[in-house]
């Protein structure tokens, strides 16, 4: 309608009419083909802007369901959603071209190792999960922990049974050496060399049943180590499996920048290289803790079992020293009295009640002194063992008190939480103005390196917060082991000076004998008092021993009754702890992705601004805002150029032809004048 406006004139009068064609038709003419260029070049310079629209929507719908797949399928699909993208390449077409076959391989084949690397990681982990969800099923089972120390115990008791069987045979023999009929034409040596034998068999028994303890304990220990340690091999292959991921990951954005791709895809690809190896390596360290935790758990519920079995064989251990120990008192005093009665028989006839001579009656004070002695000290051994008795019968009442029981593990708790109360007070200020501080707002203008900066932090505080939990359980363990250490030192302490007392008391029966041998008495009475001296001493340490190793069994059982009460109270504690850091990583997730988006469409809105000015500042009319709005950018840009083209011929065609009618309308005017 604009055109058809200048040829309106008057076709009877042609030679005003074509003079103001021509006058009209030609500017307007110009000025539609340089509006048409202008739009075209236009429609050159949005069209960037269209393909980045194109890839920006791509991407909001492909986050929108990127939650709904699984996460080896996330992070393999990235990097080819941002390579589909890649038409908004600025190369030369043929140099495109050329490129585009090897340049594509490169970036499939970074791709396929991404993908197989993600894959490999995520296999690791759920390995590491398996195991965890494994040793949780078998944490609840009962069963498996009796099999378990089962398992030790006839483990430990094969290894010693040959030793066992030796000190049996030895003890035995020398039980034969004093038997009546033998003993009876054996002097004294004989008897006390065949007596000490017999004693070393015991005690080597003796000292077997504490090494098979010590031996389960060991085995415990190790089983509990190897667990540990197959937790930590498997959480470094886990490991290694995300940074080789990240690495390929990263290979594959190199590869993309190299293909020529433009920078937001291969930042893209960068960025969720990252992302994935990140949430890798957290979800392994997760499942290691998890795994090293209920190796713990397990070791505390195995070992109670395995320390009830213990203390069990300890007593049966025991009961059977004590009765070798009595057999051989028996056998001693069978193969005393068949001596004495041997040497009656050779002997004369005397009185037992004969006359005291002189010197007998001259050394009667130091003999009363040596009585009084080994009264004195027998009378302090005694009070010595009943002192050691009587802890031992209140560490069995408390026992099997589960108030007593259950206070005393609420008192350790309390007392390493109030220790750890002010570091964690802390934590949680600083926890706090770090996920303050990943506003998307404010984290929108930074750079990549801020923002992982900022994240860094707050993950590393995070991780510290899961660590003081697992530090209190830790410290909660060595207090209760503390309180165990310092019972088994007040137990031995008790038992050093009962047996001390009963040392002691044997000591002064042989005084006593010395003393009476000295004033002259008959061999009789000084043999018959050392006898007793040995028999009441070793009567004594026995009750010493028997009551020192019973109070330190009742601690080792006192103590797993409350470390299992304790790892109960702490397994709460930390189920609680592990939730609440689950919550503060899945916040700290859900900020660090607002921020990506709000880094993204600021981004964007950055690249949008200087490409719109220069579009929209000279041409402000419509036709230039239709063209630049039009939805097919491409098929505009291939017509609006030959539509210019033909604009402009018309106009140089317009200008001839004007110049032709008025070159003949001069010549015809003066033939008709």
């Amino acid at each position: 309608l604009w055109l058809s406006s200048s040829f309106s004139f008057d076709c009877g009068s042609p030679g005003p009419g074509l003079h103001a064609v021509a006058g009209m038709a030609f500017p307007r003419l110009c000025t539609l083909g340089a509006v048409l260029l202008v739009c075209a070049a236009a429609s050159n310079a949005t069209r960037p802007n269209a393909t980045a629209s194109n890839a920006t929507g791509s991407e909001e719908h492909a986050r929108q369901h990127e939650e709904e797949r699984p996460p080896a399928h996330q992070e393999a699909a990235r990097p080819n959603a941002t390579g589909s993208n890649a038409s908004g390449s600025e190369e030369h077409p043929a140099h495109q071209e050329a490129a585009r076959p090897n340049a594509t391989d490169a970036v499939a084949e970074a791709q396929k190792a991404m993908h197989d690397a993600i894959e490999e990681a995520e296999a690791k982990i759920a390995k590491l999960e398996n195991r965890s969800e494994d040793m949780k099923a078998q944490l609840h089972s009962k069963a498996f922990a009796i099999a378990v120390a089962e398992g030790i115990q006839s483990k430990v008791h094969a290894r010693f049974a040959e030793r066992r069987r030796e000190l049996n045979s030895s003890f035995e023999r020398e039980l034969l050496a004093l038997d009546p009929a033998t003993a009876a034409a054996a002097n004294s040596s004989e008897v006390k060399a065949a007596v000490d034998s017999a004693k070393r068999a015991i005690a080597g028994l003796k000292d077997l049943n504490e090494a098979e303890m010590h031996e389960m304990r060991a085995g415990l220990t190790d089983l509990s180590h190897a667990g540990k340690e197959k937790a930590k091999s498997l959480w470094r292959e886990a490991r290694m499996a995300a940074k080789q991921a990240y690495h390929s990951g990263m290979a594959a954005a190199r590869a993309q920048r190299e293909a020529g791709l433009s920078e937001d895809v291969y930042e893209r690809s960068e960025r969720a290289a990252e992302h994935a190896s990140e949430r890798l390596r957290h979800r392994a360290e997760g499942a290691a803790e998890r795994a090293e935790g209920l190796a713990e758990r397990q070791h505390g519920r195995v070992e109670h079992i395995l320390e009830r079995m213990t203390d069990e064989a300890g007593d049966e251990g025991r009961r059977a020293l004590d009765a070798l120990r009595e057999r051989l008192r028996r056998a001693r005093r069978a193969a005393e009295q068949a001596r004495k009665a041997a040497a009656e028989e050779g002997a004369a006839s005397l009185s037992e009640a004969a006359p005291e001579d002189s010197g007998a009656a001259a050394d009667r004070h130091p003999m009363e002194e040596a009585e009084a002695a080994m009264r004195s000290a027998s009378e302090h051994a005694e009070a010595a063992i009943a002192k050691l008795r009587s802890w031992s019968s209140d560490l069995e009442a408390h026992l099997h008190d589960e108030n007593f029981t259950r206070a005393l593990a609420q008192g350790i708790q309390a007392r390493v939480r109030s220790d750890a109360a002010d570091r964690r007070a802390d934590l949680n200020r600083s926890l706090a103005v770090a996920l303050e501080a990943l506003d998307a707002r404010a984290m929108a203008a930074a750079n990549a390196s801020e923002v992982e900066e900022a994240v860094g932090a707050a993950g590393r505080l995070i991780r510290q917060v899961g660590e003081l939990s697992r530090q209190e359980a830790r410290e909660a363990r060595a207090a209760l082991g503390g309180l165990e250490r310092s019972g088994r030192a007040k137990a031995r302490a008790l038992g050093r000076e009962a047996k001390a007392a009963a040392r002691q008391a044997l000591r002064s029966g042989k005084a006593l004998s010395r003393a009476q041998r000295a004033a002259g008495l008959r061999e009789r009475v000084y043999e018959r008092t050392e006898g007793e001296a040995e028999r009441s001493g070793e009567r004594l340490q026995g009750l010493a021993e028997h009551a020192a190793e019973r109070a330190e069994s009742l601690l080792e059982h006192q103590s797993g009754r409350v470390e299992h009460q304790l790892e109960g109270m702490m397994d709460e504690l930390s189920d609680e702890e592990g939730r609440a850091v689950e919550e503060l990583q899945a916040r700290l997730h859900r900020a660090q992705r607002r921020i990506e988006e709000a880094r993204m469409a600021a981004a964007e809105r950055a690249s949008e601004k200087p490409q719109r000015s220069p579009a929209a500042g000279p041409l402000r009319g419509a036709p230039a805002v239709l063209l630049a709005q039009s939805p097919s950018q491409d098929l505009t840009g291939t017509l609006l150029a030959p539509l210019a083209c033909l604009a402009m011929t018309a106009g140089l065609a317009s200008l001839l032809a004007s110049r032709h009618r008025r070159r003949s309308a001069s010549i015809e005017e003066p033939l008709l004048a």
